[in-house]
């Protein structure tokens, strides 16, 4: 005579079952959160390694290609065409690349001493043999006023000469600044258009297999990668356990696949536009 198992044994056998096999995917959960944060540095630097490189070429190509342009400069003017270097400055013998010398040499070309004109002789004869020790024998007192004309005469001329000197250094000065504000300025353009092209060329050339950042960088995608993951074992559990059905399960995991694809495709729209914007 068979014996036949009571109802209650195989509820107790099928619940077990079910506590066990959600057991093992509480561990697996566990384990791959370990994981997880485990490989989160490793993540982490190869989210950057891509820029890394990057940067650190457009560094290495442009530092040698802004220091051709700096002996281009210190050779001729940049552009003659559109910043002319004033014949003023050569003729003061201020030379076009002072600019790139060191603040000493600049104090040195560019100064400017005051001018300070000499005044006329003011006296009388007496008074003049008096204080300079004139021997009236050799300088009598009637060449004095043919001698006072000329020697005031004389005086104003040099002092309009140094005057005029004077004028002409410091509007070559004037020139010479203005037209270093331009030149700075051209070459400032051209390091930042130098710096431009070698990015973009680095870029292209740089495979985008090294750039993980579609998926997040750094612990933001650790934090949402763990979440889902939590999320799918908790509703794998629910459901051994049975307090969720299938359809249930589906339009959860549904939603979290939709979530995770929807972001995706937007991180590679957005990399496609970027790229699009930088070609043009």
């Amino acid at each position: 005579m068979s014996v036949t198992p009571t109802p209650i044994l195989d509820t107790m056998s099928i619940s077990l079952a079910n506590y066990i096999l959600a057991g093992l995917a509480l561990a697996v959960c566990l384990i791959s959160l370990y994981m997880v944060f485990f490989f989160g540095r490793k993540l982490t630097n190869q989210t950057h390694l891509r820029n890394t490189v990057v940067e650190g070429s457009v560094k290495i190509e442009s530092e040698r290609r802004i220091r051709e342009l700096e002996d281009k400069a210190y050779l001729n003017p940049l552009a003659p065409d559109q910043n002319q270097f004033p014949a003023e400055c050569r003729n003061e013998q201020i030379p076009h690349n002072l600019w790139l010398s060191s603040t000493l040499d600049k104090t040195n070309y560019l100064y400017l001493q005051d001018f300070y004109p000499t005044p006329l002789i003011d006296c009388t004869y007496e008074a003049y043999v008096s204080r300079y020790n004139v021997d009236p024998s050799q300088f009598t007192k009637d060449k004095w006023p043919e001698w006072l004309k000329q020697e005031n005469r004389r005086i104003e001329e040099d002092n309009q000469r140094r005057l005029r000197d004077y004028n002409e250094r410091k509007s070559a000065i004037e020139k010479y600044l203005d037209w270093e504000a331009k030149e700075r300025g051209i070459y400032e353009t051209k390091k930042a258009d130098i710096i431009k092209e070698e990015r973009d060329r680095i870029e292209k050339q740089m495979p985008k297999s090294m750039d993980v950042s579609i998926l997040g960088s750094g612990f933001s995608f650790l934090l949402e990668f763990s979440t889902v993951i939590v999320i799918i074992f908790a509703l794998i559990i629910l459901g051994i356990v049975g307090l969720f059905e299938g359809r249930e399960i589906a339009a959860i995991l549904a939603a979290i696949a939709g979530y995770v694809l929807g972001k995706g495709s937007k991180a590679v729209s957005s990399q496609k536009e970027e790229a699009s914007n930088t070609a043009k």
